[in-house]
Parts: C-alpha cells; structure tokens; sequence
C-alpha cells in the first residue's frame, strides 16, 4: 500500500500537573544544585555534555542544565486531530502521559533542548513525529484506530525510553454519539396498487464497534444520514415483487419490517452504523377487519309464491386488501348483504316450497358469492339455512301407539290390546312429499305415522283368529314358519318405508291384558273340587280339575260367559263347572243298577269313573269354551263302620309312598303348564324380572304343601319305631287316597 499521510495540528492545549521544565532545565553558571538534582555543562561549540566541567586552555562557550531525577510530571490535554489521507474520515485524539527522566541518555535530552528551549515543546513535537512515524506504516490508520490504538502507546512509550525517558501514556478519542433516533416519512409502492402509501418509521441506528471512526463520522452527518435511509426503505419496498398491499399492510410489524432491517443492515454496513429498532407505521385507510362473521336475513318468495326467509351465517376472510381498495367497496358487509340478496332471491324464485323442504340444495347460492367476494378480495365460508323447515322432516323418531286401543280380531265380539313401540330414521324424505305444506310441522309427520301404523295393525289383527293371538304371538304355530308378532312386524316396517321413507326401524309389540284375558288369568290353575254321590250307596268321590286354556274356537263362547259374570266373581264359574260335570257323571253313575259297595272298590270301576270324568272335559268346553285338566287320582270318603279297616289294610309304606309321589307329579304338571302358559299363551305383560318373581314364588308354595305329606317325609316316619301308633293317628285325622289309573284311551 502506498504511505499514508497523517495531517496533525500542532499542541493546541496542555497543562501540567507538575512543571514539565523541573525534569530538565537551563540554569546559570552560578546555580547551585540541590541533593535531588545534577548539573550538566554543555560545550555550545563542540555540542559535547559532560557531567563536571573540563579544563579548557580555550575559550569555550558553555551551557548549564540541571536533571532532576526524582522529579516526575504529569502532562494532560495533548490534542491531535487525525484525518485519512483521502479526507474520507478524521479523529480527534487526546493524549495524557506521565513522565520521569532515566539514569542514562541524559545527554541525548539536553541536547534536544538546544533545539526547543522549553523541554514541554520539544517533547510533545518528537511525540507528534512518532505517531506520524507509526501511522505512515500502518494502512488506514485513522479509519483502524480502534484496533491499533494499543500497538500505538506501546510504540510511543518505547520511543520515549530510547530517548531516556519513561512515559505512561494514556491515549483518548474524542467520540461523538454511537448511537442516533431516525424519525421519518417515506412513500413507497406497491405492486397491486397504483396509489403511494405514506410509510412513517422510527429507526434507531448503532455505531459498528469494527467501523467505529466511520459510523461517528456517518452520525454527524444526519442529513445525509436521513436520506440514506429513506432511500433504502423506499428502493426495498418498491423493488420486492413479492409485497403486495395485503402483505405490506397485515405484515407490517412482522415479515415487512424484519425484511427492511435486513436491507438496512447491508446498506448500512459500509458507512459503520447497524440498524437495532425499527418500527413502521402505514398511514392506509379504512382497512377493514382481517376476519370477521355475518348473520343475515333473506326472506324470498317461492315458485308457489309462498313466503320463505332464508338465513345466512358467513365467515368473511379478507386474502386481497389490494382488490379490495381497488374495488371500491366502502362497507363491505353491506355490500355482502345486498350481493346476499340478489342471489338467495334469483335461486329460490325457481323453487316450490316442498322441494324446499325436501331437498334444499345451498350450492347455487354458495358458488356465487364465493365468486363475487374472490374478485372483492375476500375468500367465504357459508352456512345457508331455512329456520321455518328445520325440524319439518325429523331425521330421527321414537313413538308409542294401542295402549288405549282394542282391535277387533277375525271374532269381531273377541278384541285385542296391542302396545307398539316403533323408532327409526327417515332416509328418504321424497316419500312424504304429500305432507309438506307451509303448515307441515314435525309432530304433524309423527302424527301420520302413528295413524298409519295403527291402521295397519288393526287391518292385520281383524284377520287373525283369537286363539293364535293368545297362544302363538310370539312363539311359530307347531314350531314352524313365523311367529303372529314376526309377521305384523313385517306389516308395519313394509308400510313405514313405502309411505314415509323409513330405515334402521326398530319394532316392540308388546300384548296388553283384556277383560277376557284377565278373566282367563284369574281362572287358570285354580285347583276346584268335583264332589260326586252314588245315591243308592250312599258312597261319595271327590276329583280336581283346573283351567288350563280357551278351547279352541271357542273365545266368542268363553268371552259371553265372561260378560255374563261381569258384574260378579269370575270364580263362580268354576263352581258352575263342577256342578256341570257333577251332575253328567252322577247321572251316568246312579243309571247304573248293578252297582254294589263290592264293586267300587274295584280297580275297574274307578278307571271307569276317570273316563267318565275326563269325557266331561268336551262337554265342558263346549258349554264354557275352555280346556280343564282333572286330576289322575281320586278321593273315596269310606263309611264309618269301615274306615278303620280299610285304612289299616291299604296303609302299606309303598301305596302311601306312590300315593305321594302321584299327588307331587300332578302338583308340578299342573304348575308346569301354569308356567307355560303364562310365558307363551297369554302375555301377562309381566317382564321378566316380575315372571321370574312369580313363578318362584309359586314354586315356594307348591314346595311348601308336598313338604308337609310327601313321600319323602312319610318314608323318615315309618322307619319309626312307633309305627302302631302313626297308623293309629293317621286313621283318625286324615282319609285314604286311592290311585286308579286314567283310561288309556285318553290323551291326559
């Protein structure tokens, strides 16, 4: 590099705290020094120092100077102004040093003040000749002050002791701001909009640590500064395709300001200065929310000119403020209001009110407000809806019908009790498009759809003869094919779809008790006794029957007895029952003239009376139109003069035993065909739990009875040893059953 040529002005100020001229000074020949102090003779001719004064056999001129060792001073304010060789920077430097003469070179510093009479000047000049020397090896001195300003005391303080004196030297730059608050305005422009924006910014500016001499020198220049800055702004802005109004507005204080420091800090870089706070205002508008939500109003007019408001919620976002400066638009929701109604209007004036309500189609009205808010700069979401519709169709129902309903069966004088439960959805609602009017409503749908469905079960039930209703409702007739309830449900669910668009439907039928079947219910399984005399024997049986069902056909029959004993006790036909059979076995019986007490004592003649017994059971069915059981044994109340025999003779273990076992069996055929019945044929209307709950308690009952003269407990009796005595009580208090086999012609 070629020299560099350092400009420095002479000594402008110093003080000293000490007198500089105490270190070194000219005296008289005459002074006398002091202990701190030495005296030097100068030969002006010769420029020779010596420490005692020669002797000279010629005249010579001689100079006196006085060191004080000892003696040190401090020398403050030496200032130097530092400009580069081309002018581009300066400094402002001060030196302060302290400063104390060396044992040797002495004579160097007195001859130096033959030159310069006062020491302080001839000092501060060979330090101004020394920086002069560093600087013009050191390229850009001024402008690299910062980093060589330590290499420079160093250099200088050697220097000085060469000379002979010991220097600390402390060197200051006169330093300006380092830091500076730009405040501005500038226009700028962007790509999507043909008006300048004013842009106001406040920047705060930093001198570089590494630039320190330039960033100083670039902060006492604001004007120049200010310039600067508002033409990097501006040529940033303008020069990005990328910023458009939208971007330069909503990213004003983040992306667009972040990119202007970057552009700042290149720019700056080179004048020493590093951009730290910018903050930017734009002076745009009327800009309207970024986004925002609209409820509105539309009321239209039909195709068949009824009335209809159509209701619209609307998130506006705003994607294009450019368009939207562009479009003029000074309220944008008013403006998306009127666009509202211009084409909800033009769409629905197309449409019939149950087109409406069956199939609404939004899409239309969507598609083009999506496409006039693009244009304005805006992108839509849109929720369309018509409030006087909704609920119309229901998407979902859930009813009950027949509680209070009897429905008359293939016997018109014999009527049901049905409940339905029924729920589903509607997938098809062009199904119901007959129903909808303005005054449709959604209980006006469910409405019809318990009519129909009543409708159906009472066409159905009128076709169905009583006895499947009560005996096979939910069970297949003989085991085969499907059940009464399988296949009104299939009635109901057929019908539901084709009128009204049903699917996922769900059916419960449940029956409901009549008078006739709690008629039947307080009947069934009641044990009566059948009392029957043979007059001429004077010999007197005893048999059980119950009620087990409604003979077959028979319900009309057995519904008039039931309406007869309305007004009375429903058991009183049992008694009439008994007398019925009572009187057709008694007069077979008393017909018969061979008779003898020999002769029913026979196995014979009781399984001839079990015949005639159970021959009754048509009779009783076609004068009552129900089914009775009569029980498989018989009971003989004996004569006195014989009972006590008779006893003794048939008491064996085993009859009494098998007498027992038969009285259990027929307890529990009896109990068994009450429970099935109760599940099956009639439909107590009891859920489970409940039914569980009787039967056991039943069973408990029954249980309880044959506990007390089962076979079981007769058997721990007679292996008694008292057996004399049981015997005895027993033909006192109880009376003998006797077991006769049924006729095996018959199906009991």
């Amino acid at each position: 590099m070629g020299l560099q040529r350092i400009l420095a002005e002479e000594l402008k100020s110093s003080t000293s705290i000490n007198n500089i001229n105490n270190l070194i000074r000219e005296v008289d020949s005459t002074y006398k020094p002091n202990s701190s102090e030495k005296k030097y003779y100068l030969d002006k001719g010769s420029m020779e120092v010596y420490e005692n004064k020669p002797i000279s056999f010629s005249k010579k001129e001689w100079a006196y100077y006085i060191i004080d060792f000892n003696e040190i001073v401090e020398i403050k304010g030496l200032k130097k102004e530092l400009t580069e060789l081309d002018n581009s920077c300066s400094l402002s430097i001060t030196i302060n040093y302290s400063a104390q003469i060396q044992q040797n070179h002495q004579k160097d510093l007195i001859k130096l003040l033959v030159t310069e009479p006062r020491f302080e000047n001839a000092l501060n000049n060979r330090i101004v000749r020394w920086i002069s020397t560093f600087a013009s090896n050191e390229p850009q001195f001024v402008k690299r002050f910062y980093s060589l300003q330590t290499k420079l005391k160093n250099y200088l303080e050697d220097e000085a002791r060469k000379l002979g004196l010991s220097l600390d030297l402390a060197i200051e730059v006169r330093e300006e701001k380092v830091s500076k608050t730009l405040r501005g305005q500038v226009d700028v422009k962007v790509n999507d909009f043909h008006n300048r924006i004013p842009l106001s910014y406040e920047l705060e500016v930093n001198v570089l640590e590494n630039k320190k001499v330039e960033g100083m020198q670039t902060l006492m220049n604001t004007i120049k500064l200010d310039e600067k800055v508002k033409e990097i702004i501006k040529k940033s802005i303008n020069s990005k395709s990328t910023i458009d109004l939208h971007y330069f507005h909503f990213n004003l204080h983040t992306g667009l300001r972040e990119f202007l420091i970057r552009e700042l800090d290149i720019d700056l870089d080179r004048d020493g200065l590093k951009p730290e706070f910018l903050t930017l205002e734009s002076q745009l508008r009327n800009v309207p929310p970024e986004r925002s939500q609209l409820i509105h109003n539309v009321s239209c007019i039909t195709k068949n000119s009824y009335g209809i408001d159509i209701e619209h919620h609307l998130i506006l976002t705003l994607k294009n403020l450019g368009d939207f400066y562009n479009s003029g638009i000074k309220d944008i929701n008013e403006w998306v209001k009127d666009e509202l109604n211009r084409i909800t209007q033009d769409c629905i004036f197309e449409k019939d009110f149950t087109e409406l309500a069956l199939n609404f189609n939004s899409d239309y009205i969507k598609l083009e407000m999506a496409k006039s808010l693009t244009k304005k700069g805006y992108e839509i979401r849109q929720l369309i809806t018509i409030p006087k519709l909704e609920g119309i169709i229901p998407d979902h129902f859930d009813f009950e019908v027949g509680n209070d309903i009897e429905f008359p069966t293939h016997k018109e004088d014999v009527r049901i009790k049905l409940n339905i439960i029924a729920s589903g959805k509607i997938e098809d609602p062009k199904k119901i498009a007959r129903l909808i009017n303005p005054k449709t409503t959604r209980d006006g749908i469910i409405s019809k759809m318990k009519e129909t469905v009543v409708n159906t079960v009472r066409q159905f039930i009128h076709q169905v003869d009583p006895k499947r209703f009560y005996l096979n409702f939910n069970f297949p007739e003989n085991g085969k094919g499907d059940s009464l309830a399988d296949e009104l449900r299939k009635k109901i669910l057929s019908k539901l779809n084709e009128e009204f668009g049903t699917k996922e439907v769900d059916i419960i039928l449940k029956q409901l008790e009549t008078d006739l079947v709690r008629s039947f219910k307080t009947l069934f399984g009641v044990n009566h006794t059948i009392n029957i005399e043979i007059y001429q024997l004077q010999a007197k049986f005893d048999a059980q029957f119950m009620v087990v069902s409604v003979h077959e056909d028979s319900y009309d029959l057995f519904k008039a007895k039931c309406d007869a004993y309305k007004s009375k006790d429903i058991l009183i036909l049992l008694e009439d029952i008994s007398r019925f059979v009572k009187h057709n076995v008694e007069l077979h019986l008393n017909k018969i003239h061979e008779l003898n007490e020999e002769n029913i004592n026979t196995d014979e003649f009781f399984r001839h009376l079990v015949v005639l017994l159970n021959a009754t059971r048509n009779i009783v069915a076609e004068a009552f139109g129900l089914d009775i059981k009569i029980a498989p044994w018989l009971r003989r109340h004996p004569s006195i003069t014989d009972e006590i025999q008779q006893k003794k003779n048939l008491f064996d273990k085993e009859r009494v035993i098998n007498d027992m076992i038969k009285i259990k069996e027929f307890e529990e055929e009896k109990l068994s065909n009450m429970i099935n019945f109760q599940k099956k044929e009639l439909d107590m209307k009891y859920n489970d739990s409940e039914m569980e709950k009787y039967i056991n308690k039943r069973i408990d009952e029954i249980n309880e009875t044959l506990t007390k003269t089962s076979g079981k407990n007769i058997r721990e009796k007679l292996k008694l040893p008292e057996i004399t005595e049981i015997l005895s009580s027993v033909t006192k208090n109880i009376e003998i059953d006797f077991d006769h086999n049924e006729d095996p012609n018959t199906n009991e």
